[in-house]
């Protein structure tokens, strides 16, 4: 049985103990078996306006890398994504939706390390995009290989957007995935009032913990919030 990261956390959270919430957060990210065993859709996918068509599409050089909680055979790809860009239905959209929500504990850390962020969460994620071309909504990339031909060290990126975000005020990211299916980095940008911040994530020392925040002033300066020491 595939173990999702909510379940995670919990079981995590009652051990936590003294440990912050990145501890049992990577805990939850990187325990049990990530391998999928998810059904094949073949279902065409129509969406409304100028959204061509999505065509169901096997990503083989993704299923190399066996221990990534996606499925990637007869997945649904939209027209014209050079990079591949995987809609996100059926089990795959519940294994983003809880990887997606298991930054919100992280969320909270951060603030609590740089007050002066606004305390923002991750609600309401948009799934079906009104404009391929715009990119208003969450889907998949993979790009298994570096120019030279190695594998990569994120081979899959999630980017999600969020319903409140792209009304200018709310979060919206992008989560790395290592060969091995775990989270490995995540950039997220939260936006209020027009002022938006940068915070990424990134393990030290096997904790999935903030790595650096920013913001941009009012001379378009980038501005460091925080580092870790």
């Amino acid at each position: 049985m595939i173990r999702v990261i909510a379940f995670a956390i919990g079981r995590a959270k009652k051990q936590k103990g003294n440990r912050s919430w990145g501890a049992y957060i990577t805990e939850a990210l990187n325990n049990g078996t990530r391998k999928s065993s998810f059904a094949t859709s073949t279902v065409p996918i129509i969406f409304p306006g100028n959204i061509p068509q999505a065509q169901t599409q096997t990503v083989g050089d993704m299923l190399q890398f066996g221990g990534m909680p996606y499925s990637f055979q007869n997945v649904p790809v939209i027209n014209g994504q050079i990079d591949r860009g995987i809609l996100l239905v059926g089990p795959n959209r519940d294994q983003t939706r809880s990887d997606i929500l298991a930054m919100n504990p992280l969320l909270e850390e951060a603030y609590n390390l740089v007050p002066i962020l606004p305390r923002l969460h991750i609600s309401q994620i948009r799934w079906v995009p009104e404009d391929a071309a715009i990119g208003d909504y969450s889907r998949l990339f993979c790009n298994p290989y570096t120019k030279t031909g190695k594998i990569s060290k994120f081979p899959l990126r999630l980017l999600f957007e969020t319903q409140r975000r792209l009304q200018g005020d709310g979060v919206d990211g992008e989560l790395f995935y290592t060969s091995d299916g775990a989270v490995g980095r995540a950039k997220l940008l939260t936006r209020r009032a027009n002022k938006s911040y940068t915070l990424v994530f990134s393990l030290n020392k096997g904790e999935f913990s903030l790595d650096y925040a920013s913001t941009i002033d009012a001379t378009g300066r980038d501005v460091n919030l925080y580092k870790r020491p």
